[in-house]
């Protein structure tokens, strides 16, 4: 995010002359300064507010292309890679974990077996028992001569409990805070570190949308939110480090260096790399919307089936545009999105303002019912996926750091279609007909309400 035009230190600095001119004798100011004072005191909040709603005009474009893509295909990967300044790599196949229930004991192992380091960062970092289970591993690795990093955001991990952090620093771990409210840069409160990354040993890593927190320890249906962790290894684990290390670095001033870190790959590790990626680590400016345009190609460049599952979905209208427009074009567009058991309904108010639209072009509209449904997938023709932290909103493309993968692998994506299907027979489908049948006022309340919640979709 830019800076604001207008600093709290300025005010500080006007009222601190003011207090020197009186302390040293001069002639107390006319009482307009006061008045004066409170209008810059104004204009401050007019304008940090202004900065936390205004939402550029990039964001309501849509992506064009000089030439058609398919998803997945050499030309469409060379053609992104150009588009976000992201190289193309080659990975060994990754591994879907379908909910909390399965990942808990994964990760508890993984961190368990780490014999030289472990660098850990997620949004979503709350109290309760599977936040005790993480620190306990995380401070045995520690004791036991692991390199131990942790970065927790100071607004998703604001509930981490304090002496769990200083008995990991006690046993040689190191913690950082992301982004702590600062009044001499109150914007920087507004970047989030949403990012899910852990790689142990450098060679094995975790990315998708689990946070620590206990409403991810369940199936998804009969207890807690439904979501998705995914296991990758060696070049893919190495990708996921180097974005650690840059966001540690920024935050500490640590440069993470050395072969504990960045292990060397043997050739047999280079001959298991059957599939083709590209990592989007997105720290993103008014300029520089990376996770936004992957999304927008991704959507623009699937010819026959998209589907897409997102727990934050508030799409802005140029993404909505290249939605509708693939619909109307032929592609079976799916769309799997939490129901009334949502964890934010102001998501889902802003959200349904969109399904006349969506509906009419002829894309389904699926809403999750057990639980809610906090996954992150886009899936195209079978061949293309993404998979990571990122929401289909503009805090992701705008505000946010996150850390997606874009992957050509037909059986991951013939993976991830399994999981979808499963998710859809726990989903209610949202019909043109049944919709159109609301009653006028009911019509009405939907629209006004969206069009109001949507005044603030830069936060949302």
């Amino acid at each position: 995010m830019n800076s604001t035009h207008f600093h709290s230190t300025d005010v500080l600095d006007i009222t601190m002359s003011m207090a020197r001119d009186d302390h040293n004798g001069k002639k107390p100011r006319h009482k307009g300064s006061g008045i004066i004072l409170r209008a810059l005191g104004a204009i401050f909040v007019l304008v940090i507010c202004m900065q936390f709603l205004y939402l550029p005009d990039k964001d309501e474009r849509p992506l064009t292309v000089s030439a058609p893509l398919v998803a997945g295909s050499p030309e469409f990967m060379t053609a992104l890679s150009r588009l976000i300044d992201a190289p193309i790599e080659r990975g060994e196949a990754v591994t879907p974990i379908d909910d909390g229930a399965q990942f808990e004991p994964i990760l508890l192992k993984a961190l368990d077996a780490a014999s030289s380091s472990i660098d850990f960062t997620t949004y979503p970092w709350a109290n309760g028992a599977f936040s005790n289970s993480v620190f306990a591993a995380l401070t045995r690795a520690a004791s036991r001569g692991v390199e131990v990093r942790v970065l927790i955001d100071a607004l998703g991990g604001h509930t981490t409990p304090n002496n769990l952090i200083a008995a990991l620093r006690a046993a040689g771990g190191k913690v950082a805070i992301y982004h702590p409210f600062s009044i001499l840069d109150p914007m920087q409160f507004d970047s989030r570190d949403h990012v899910r990354s852990i790689v142990v040993d450098g060679k094995v890593g975790f990315l998708g949308g689990i946070g620590i927190g206990d409403i991810w320890l369940g199936d998804g249906v009969s207890k807690g939110w439904s979501d998705m962790m995914f296991q990758v290894q060696r070049t893919m684990a190495e990708s996921l480090q180097s974005a650690f290390a840059e966001v540690w670095n920024e935050t500490t001033g640590e440069v993470i260096a050395g072969p504990l870190i960045y292990p060397p790959i043997s050739a047999a590790e280079t001959a298991r790399e059957t599939n083709q990626f590209i990592h989007v680590v997105s720290v993103p400016s008014d300029s520089y919307q990376p996770i936004r345009d992957t999304y927008l190609l991704s959507i623009g460049s699937a010819k026959k089936t998209l589907d897409i599952v997102n727990g934050f979905a508030v799409p802005d209208q140029g993404t909505l545009d290249m939605i509708e427009t693939a619909a109307k074009s032929g592609i079976a567009v799916r769309m799997l999105t939490p129901g009334p058991s949502t964890y934010a309904p102001i998501l889902r108010y802003a959200w349904e303002g969109d399904y006349d639209a969506l509906l009419k072009a002829g894309v389904r509209i699926f809403e999750y019912k057990p639980e809610m449904i906090h996954t992150k997938l886009l899936i195209a023709d079978g061949v293309w996926s993404i998979i990571g932290s990122a929401n289909l909103d503009s805090r992701s493309d705008l505000l946010n750091d996150e850390n997606v993968m874009g992957i050509a692998d037909p059986k991951l994506a013939t993976a991830l279609e399994q999981v979808f299907e499963k998710d859809l027979a726990n989903s209610t489908e949202i019909t043109l007909s049944a919709w159109q049948g609301r009653s006028v006022l009911e019509k009405g309340f939907t629209d006004v309400r969206a069009q109001f919640v949507l005044l603030f979709a830069k936060q949302l």
